[in-house]
């Protein structure tokens, strides 16, 4: 259930996102029912404050009505939109820059939170790099560089037999969340492949 304090506290901002905009039949009774939530006694006035409020927000998912979302991607605080519902406002947000270009494997969150109830969604994109060109006149032709372990996975390399690009896959990578045991590929010159057979 939504503790009152995560929308009573934040009527400003809440009534900051309607600016401009007609605050809907349905949104005005969440935020009404929110305001006598947070204004009731404790004990039975309370709890009929509370199934007031669980009812209002049930009746807002009903009414197709939108609502305020609150969007954020990796560490970037995000922009408010309004949608119907959580699949939907996630619809409009773009995972990641169109020029993004890592270098080595790139693990992107971004989700969506209500601001008016206890409802959101988020997901993760994986972003590879792009594989550099090879010499001119030539494709990428790769020979077995080693294996060493790393925790509970493996790097392994591969070597250009052409350009010398080596392609190191790490089976036991880690995203930005501390998730442990993803794959991930990166590409270097020559020197990585040292450093790499090295155990460095």
């Amino acid at each position: 259930m939504t503790e009152i304090a995560d929308v009573f506290n934040d009527l400003d901002s809440i009534m900051s996102a309607y600016r401009g905009r007609t605050v809907g039949a349905g949104a005005r009774c969440v935020l009404d029912a929110a305001e006598a939530w947070g204004e009731a006694s404790a004990g039975d006035g309370r709890d009929a404050a509370s199934d007031a409020y669980d009812e209002a927000v049930t009746a807002l998912a009903a009414s197709g009505e939108e609502i305020p979302w609150h969007t954020y991607r990796g560490d970037e605080g995000g922009e408010v939109v309004f949608a119907t519902t959580a699949a939907e406002a996630m619809g409009m947000i773009a995972p990641a820059d169109g020029e993004c270009s890592p270098k080595s494997t790139v693990w992107i969150s971004y989700g969506v939170r209500s601001l008016l109830h206890d409802d959101g969604a988020d997901n993760t994109v994986t972003i590879d790099p792009t594989e550099p060109k090879c010499a001119e006149g030539h494709d990428h032709e790769w020979k077995d560089g080693g294996v060493h372990g790393n925790g509970g996975g493996v790097v392994s390399t591969d070597v250009c037999v052409h350009c010398g690009l080596v392609r190191a896959t790490d089976t036991w990578a880690q995203d930005g969340n501390g998730q442990r045991g993803l794959t991930s590929i990166l590409y270097e010159m020559p020197a990585y492949a040292v450093a790499t057979e090295g155990g460095e």
